[in-house]
């Protein structure tokens, strides 16, 4: 993935806008600024996985719909990710050790979290 895509996966995944997504690693008052206009960040989150779709190729999404084996995997994956998140980023030192990190690594284990309970609620339905 180039730079220029990654930056704008970045910014339509994490709601802020490429233009103002310099250096991810630069101090926190220097990262990306946060979008104002949610429509924007929608259209820009929906382009970015139409795009992710159209690369994945030719395959019958009827088996990925809530209630395959398909949904069951991405609820799997979501649940390895969340447990990993918790029990290997978390609690990892650095991360402990730093309240920025902590509070990143947090939103990403509440992102997985909420993930998972979406994908559960539409694949466990009656």
């Amino acid at each position: 993935m180039n730079q220029l895509r990654l930056r704008v996966a970045i910014a339509s995944r994490w709601r802020i806008s490429p233009a103002n997504c310099g250096d991810v690693f630069a101090a926190p008052n220097q990262r990306c600024q946060s979008m104002t206009d949610n429509t924007t960040a929608d259209t820009d989150n929906e382009q970015q996985r139409l795009a992710d779709l159209a690369e994945i190729g030719d395959v019958d999404l009827s088996q990925f719909v809530p209630g395959t084996f398909g949904c069951h995997e991405a609820m799997h994956t979501a649940s390895l990710m969340l447990d990993m998140t918790d029990d290997h980023l978390l609690q990892h030192p650095a991360i402990l050790a730093d309240p920025e990190f902590y509070r990143l690594a947090g939103n990403v284990h509440e992102a997985l979290f909420a993930l998972y309970q979406a994908i559960g609620e539409k694949h466990l339905a009656d």
